[in-house]
C-alpha cells in the first residue's frame, strides 16, 4: 500500500501527461525539452493584383480563394487551378475587409466608401449595398447560419445586417467602444458577438438584446486580431503590445498571457476542429497547439503578413503579406 502511494504520488508532483497502454503508464516530464516549431514550405502562390493586399479567405468548398486589398477590389481563384475568376469593387480604393457566407453563396466586402456590400458568390454580381456606417469598414463576418451579416468600422460601432426578404434589410448598431472597432466575429453558437478595438479592449455582446456581456481589459495597447474556439469557449486576442491572450469567453477570466515575440496578431484563426491555432502578424506566422499553446510550426516571410486563413478541412493555410501574394502551406 506505501508503494502504491508513493507511486500516485510521483504521478500527481512530477507528471504533466500520462498514457496507459498494456498496463504500463508512460509519464512525461514538464520540464522536458519541446521539440522546434516545424517549417512548411509554400504549395503555391497566387498574385494578387493590386498595391497591396489586406484579407484572403478560402470558400466553404475549398474550390475558390478570394482576397481584397488596394486599388484591386476583391479578386476571386479557383483552387487549386489558381485561375482569376472575377474581380468585384475595382473602382474603389480600399477595400478592407471580405468574408464567405457558410453556404458559399454570397461574399460581403467592406470598403473605405463606408459601405458594406454583399455580392453573389458565383458570378459576383452585387446583391446589396448596406450604408450606415460613418467611416471605413475593417472587418465583415456571416453568423454561423449564414441570416446575418456583422461589421466593424472606424466609427467606433459594430452593425448586424439582417435580410427579411429579397432586396430588403435592417441593421442593428452595438455602441460602446471609444475608438476604431478593428474585428468582429460571432460564437459558434450564433447568440454572441465579440469585437476588439483600438481602445485596447475586447467587447462580448449579447445578440438578442443588444447588451454588452463583458468587457474584457488587460492590453496595454490597439486590440487588433481576435478568434473565438470552435467550441465557444475561448477567445484569443492579439494586439499590438505584443501579447497574445487566451480568455475564458463566458466569464471574461484571463486564462494564459503569450509572448508573441513583439509581434501585433493582427490575424488569428482557429483550425476548423480547434486544436490549432494561426496567428499572422509582423514577418511571421506562428502555428500553436491549441491546448498546451506551444508553437507547431513558424512561417517566415520577408514583409507583413495581413491575413491567415484555414481551409475548410484544416489540412491548407493561407497567408496574405503585403507584398501582395497570397501563399498556400500543406500544415496536417
Amino acid at each position: 500500500m506505501q508503494r502504491a502511494n508513493l507511486i500516485a504520488g510521483l504521478v500527481t508532483t512530477l507528471v504533466v501527461g500520462a498514457v496507459a497502454l498494456a498496463g504500463y503508464v508512460f509519464l512525461v516530464d514538464e520540464d522536458a525539452p519541446l521539440p522546434p516549431p516545424s517549417v512548411p514550405q509554400a504549395r503555391e502562390e497566387i498574385r494578387y493584383l493590386g498595391l497591396h493586399v489586406f484579407q484572403a479567405v478560402w470558400s466553404p468548398d475549398g474550390t475558390r480563394l478570394g482576397a481584397v486589398g488596394m486599388m484591386g477590389g476583391a479578386q476571386i481563384w479557383s483552387y487549386p487551378q489558381r485561375e482569376p475568376l472575377y474581380q468585384v469593387d475595382g473602382e474603389i480604393e480600399l477595400v478592407l475587409a471580405l468574408d464567405w457566407s457558410p453556404d458559399g453563396s454570397r461574399l460581403a466586402t467592406g470598403s473605405d466608401t463606408d459601405m458594406v456590400s454583399v455580392w453573389a458568390a458565383e458570378d459576383g454580381s452585387l446583391l446589396y449595398r448596406l450604408p450606415g456606417h460613418g467611416s471605413d469598414i475593417t472587418s465583415v463576418a456571416w453568423s454561423p447560419d449564414g441570416t446575418l451579416l456583422a461589421s466593424s468600422s472606424y466609427d467606433r460601432n459594430v452593425m448586424v445586417w439582417s435580410f427579411p426578404a429579397p432586396g430588403e434589410f435592417e441593421a442593428r448598431t452595438f455602441s460602446g467602444h471609444d475608438a476604431i472597432v478593428k474585428q468582429v466575429v460571432w460564437s459558434p453558437d450564433g447568440t454572441r458577438l465579440a469585437s476588439s478595438s483600438y481602445d485596447t479592449t475586447l467587447r462580448v455582446w449579447d445578440l438578442a438584446s443588444g447588451e454588452t456581456l463583458l468587457i474584457l481589459t488587460g492590453h496595454t495597447d490597439m486590440a487588433r486580431g481576435l478568434a473565438w474556439s470552435p467550441d465557444g469557449e475561448q477567445l484569443v486576442s492579439g494586439s499590438l503590445d505584443g501579447t497574445l491572450r487566451i480568455w475564458d469567453a463566458r466569464s471574461g477570466e484571463l486564462l494564459q498571457t503569450l509572448d508573441n515575440n513583439a509581434e501585433a496578431g493582427e490575424s488569428i484563426v482557429f483550425a476548423p476542429d480547434g486544436r490549432r491555432v494561426a496567428v499572422g502578424g509582423g514577418n511571421s506566422v506562428r502555428v500553436f497547439d491549441a491546448e498546451r499553446w506551444t508553437e507547431i510550426s513558424h512561417i517566415e516571410h520577408v514583409i507583413p503578413v495581413r491575413a491567415v486563413a484555414w481551409s475548410r478541412d484544416g489540412e491548407l493555410l493561407a497567408t496574405a503579406a503585403a507584398d501582395n501574394w497570397i501563399r498556400v502551406w500543406a500544415l496536417r
